[in-house]
Protein backbone atom coordinates (compact mmCIF):
# COMPACT_ATOMS: atom_id res chain seq x y z
CA UNK A 1 0.00 0.00 0.00
CA UNK A 2 1.13 3.40 -0.85
CA UNK A 3 0.50 6.76 0.31
CA UNK A 4 1.91 9.77 -1.34
CA UNK A 5 1.56 12.28 1.84
CA UNK A 6 2.38 11.19 5.19
CA UNK A 7 3.02 12.67 8.63
CA UNK A 8 6.42 14.04 9.36
CA UNK A 9 7.33 11.10 11.88
CA UNK A 10 7.91 8.73 8.63
CA UNK A 11 10.00 11.29 7.22
CA UNK A 12 12.09 11.35 10.24
CA UNK A 13 11.82 7.86 10.29
CA UNK A 14 13.15 7.32 7.02
CA UNK A 15 15.84 9.94 7.69
CA UNK A 16 16.87 7.95 10.54
CA UNK A 17 17.40 4.80 8.69
CA UNK A 18 19.37 6.87 5.91
CA UNK A 19 21.71 7.86 9.02
CA UNK A 20 22.26 4.40 10.07
CA UNK A 21 23.37 2.69 7.06
CA UNK A 22 26.32 2.85 4.85
CA UNK A 23 25.99 1.05 2.31
CA UNK A 24 23.96 2.32 -0.99
CA UNK A 25 23.38 0.38 -4.53
CA UNK A 26 23.24 3.48 -7.22
CA UNK A 27 21.58 1.82 -10.31
CA UNK A 28 22.61 3.66 -13.50
CA UNK A 29 21.71 3.57 -17.03
CA UNK A 30 24.44 4.00 -20.10
CA UNK A 31 25.34 2.58 -23.37
CA UNK A 32 26.39 -1.06 -22.08
CA UNK A 33 22.99 -1.12 -20.77
CA UNK A 34 21.46 -0.92 -16.75
CA UNK A 35 24.11 -1.15 -13.84
CA UNK A 36 24.26 -0.96 -10.23
CA UNK A 37 26.86 -0.74 -7.79
CA UNK A 38 27.03 -0.72 -3.98
CA UNK A 39 29.37 1.97 -2.78
CA UNK A 40 29.76 3.51 0.80
CA UNK A 41 28.10 7.30 1.83
CA UNK A 42 27.68 9.90 3.89
CA UNK A 43 25.03 11.60 4.07
CA UNK A 44 24.14 15.96 4.45
CA UNK A 45 20.32 16.32 4.68
CA UNK A 46 19.44 13.98 1.63
CA UNK A 47 22.19 14.15 -0.58
CA UNK A 48 24.43 11.23 -0.72
CA UNK A 49 28.53 11.18 -1.46
CA UNK A 50 30.62 8.68 -2.40
CA UNK A 51 33.89 8.08 -4.07
CA UNK A 52 34.28 6.04 -7.41
CA UNK A 53 36.82 5.58 -9.85
CA UNK A 54 35.87 8.09 -12.87
CA UNK A 55 36.55 4.90 -15.35
CA UNK A 56 33.79 3.11 -13.29
CA UNK A 57 30.30 2.22 -15.22
CA UNK A 58 28.55 3.71 -13.36
CA UNK A 59 30.61 6.96 -12.62
CA UNK A 60 30.72 7.12 -17.06
CA UNK A 61 26.80 6.86 -16.62
CA UNK A 62 26.67 9.50 -14.49
CA UNK A 63 28.92 11.84 -15.84
CA UNK A 64 26.88 11.11 -19.30
CA UNK A 65 23.66 12.45 -17.45
CA UNK A 66 22.51 8.90 -16.67
CA UNK A 67 19.09 9.62 -14.47
CA UNK A 68 19.89 7.09 -10.94
CA UNK A 69 17.80 4.73 -8.89
CA UNK A 70 19.18 3.68 -5.53
CA UNK A 71 18.08 1.37 -2.56
CA UNK A 72 19.63 1.47 1.07
CA UNK A 73 18.50 -1.87 2.95
CA UNK A 74 19.71 -4.83 5.14
CA UNK A 75 19.75 -8.93 4.62
CA UNK A 76 16.46 -8.96 6.41
CA UNK A 77 15.48 -13.37 6.93
CA UNK A 78 11.73 -12.34 7.63
CA UNK A 79 9.50 -10.60 5.53
CA UNK A 80 7.48 -9.42 8.19
CA UNK A 81 11.12 -6.89 9.12
CA UNK A 82 11.97 -5.56 5.78
CA UNK A 83 12.54 -2.07 5.81
CA UNK A 84 14.77 0.06 3.26
CA UNK A 85 14.67 3.40 1.33
CA UNK A 86 14.38 3.46 -2.64
CA UNK A 87 15.49 6.97 -4.39
CA UNK A 88 15.44 8.29 -7.43
CA UNK A 89 17.29 11.92 -8.70
CA UNK A 90 20.68 12.45 -10.25
CA UNK A 91 24.32 12.73 -9.46
CA UNK A 92 27.44 14.53 -10.58
CA UNK A 93 30.86 14.97 -9.43
CA UNK A 94 31.89 17.48 -6.61
CA UNK A 95 35.10 19.11 -8.63
CA UNK A 96 35.50 21.28 -5.94
CA UNK A 97 35.23 24.10 -3.45
CA UNK A 98 33.67 24.53 -0.07
CA UNK A 99 31.25 21.77 -0.52
CA UNK A 100 33.79 19.23 -2.04
CA UNK A 101 36.22 20.15 1.53
CA UNK A 102 32.98 19.58 3.54
CA UNK A 103 32.51 16.59 1.69
CA UNK A 104 35.23 14.74 2.28
CA UNK A 105 35.26 15.75 6.00
CA UNK A 106 31.98 14.55 6.41
CA UNK A 107 33.33 11.02 4.72
CA UNK A 108 36.07 11.02 6.43
CA UNK A 109 34.23 10.85 9.64
CA UNK A 110 31.83 8.60 9.13
CA UNK A 111 35.31 5.87 7.67
CA UNK A 112 37.54 7.75 9.58
CA UNK A 113 40.12 4.36 8.28
CA UNK A 114 39.52 5.55 4.94
CA UNK A 115 42.26 8.79 5.57
CA UNK A 116 44.99 5.80 5.95
CA UNK A 117 44.64 4.31 2.29
CA UNK A 118 45.77 7.71 1.40
CA UNK A 119 48.83 7.59 2.42
CA UNK A 120 49.47 3.80 2.67
CA UNK A 121 51.67 3.53 -0.44
CA UNK A 122 49.60 0.35 -1.28
CA UNK A 123 46.83 -0.37 -3.70
CA UNK A 124 44.06 1.31 -1.78
CA UNK A 125 46.43 4.74 -1.81
CA UNK A 126 46.64 4.19 -5.46
CA UNK A 127 42.71 4.05 -5.79
CA UNK A 128 42.24 6.65 -3.31
CA UNK A 129 44.46 8.97 -5.82
CA UNK A 130 41.97 8.03 -8.78
CA UNK A 131 38.83 8.43 -6.58
CA UNK A 132 36.25 11.46 -7.46
CA UNK A 133 34.08 12.43 -5.41
CA UNK A 134 30.31 11.97 -5.94
CA UNK A 135 26.80 13.77 -4.86
CA UNK A 136 23.31 11.70 -5.40
CA UNK A 137 20.69 14.32 -5.06
CA UNK A 138 17.39 12.18 -5.06
CA UNK A 139 14.21 13.91 -6.05
CA UNK A 140 11.68 11.46 -4.87
CA UNK A 141 12.00 8.91 -1.40
CA UNK A 142 10.16 5.47 -0.92
CA UNK A 143 10.26 4.14 3.10
CA UNK A 144 9.46 0.49 2.99
CA UNK A 145 8.99 -0.54 6.94
CA UNK A 146 7.00 -4.29 6.80
CA UNK A 147 7.18 -4.10 10.32
CA UNK A 148 4.28 -1.49 10.53
CA UNK A 149 1.82 -4.26 8.17
CA UNK A 150 3.20 -5.75 4.91
CA UNK A 151 3.59 -3.54 2.01
CA UNK A 152 3.50 -0.62 3.83
CA UNK A 153 5.11 2.01 2.18
CA UNK A 154 5.68 5.89 2.22
CA UNK A 155 6.27 8.00 -0.44
CA UNK A 156 7.68 11.86 -0.27
CA UNK A 157 9.16 14.85 -2.53
CA UNK A 158 12.36 15.64 -1.64
CA UNK A 159 13.14 18.44 -3.96
CA UNK A 160 11.03 19.35 -7.20
CA UNK A 161 13.15 17.96 -10.81
CA UNK A 162 13.24 22.11 -11.58
CA UNK A 163 15.71 22.00 -8.73
CA UNK A 164 18.06 19.90 -11.04
CA UNK A 165 20.90 21.24 -13.08
CA UNK A 166 19.42 21.32 -16.75
CA UNK A 167 22.00 18.63 -17.66
CA UNK A 168 20.28 16.12 -15.21
CA UNK A 169 16.85 17.32 -15.70
CA UNK A 170 14.58 14.79 -18.05
CA UNK A 171 13.84 15.94 -21.47
CA UNK A 172 10.47 17.17 -20.76
CA UNK A 173 11.82 19.41 -18.47
CA UNK A 174 15.03 20.37 -20.61
CA UNK A 175 14.82 24.48 -21.39
CA UNK A 176 14.38 24.52 -24.98
CA UNK A 177 18.65 24.41 -27.12
CA UNK A 178 17.45 26.94 -29.18
CA UNK A 179 15.19 29.86 -28.96
CA UNK A 180 11.88 29.13 -30.39
CA UNK A 181 12.21 25.93 -30.49
CA UNK A 182 9.82 23.53 -28.23
CA UNK A 183 9.12 19.99 -27.86
CA UNK A 184 6.60 17.89 -29.76
CA UNK A 185 4.45 15.04 -27.92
Amino acid sequence: MEQVLQPKDLKKRARSYLLRHHVVTLATLGEGGPQAAAVFYASRGWSLYFLSDPGSRHSRNITAGSPVAATIHEDYHDWREIKGLQLEGWAEAVNGGIEKARAMALFLRKFPYVAGFRSSGGTLSRAMEKAALYRFSPSIAWYTDNSLGFGTRFSFVLQPPSQQPPSQQPPSQQPPSQPGATESG
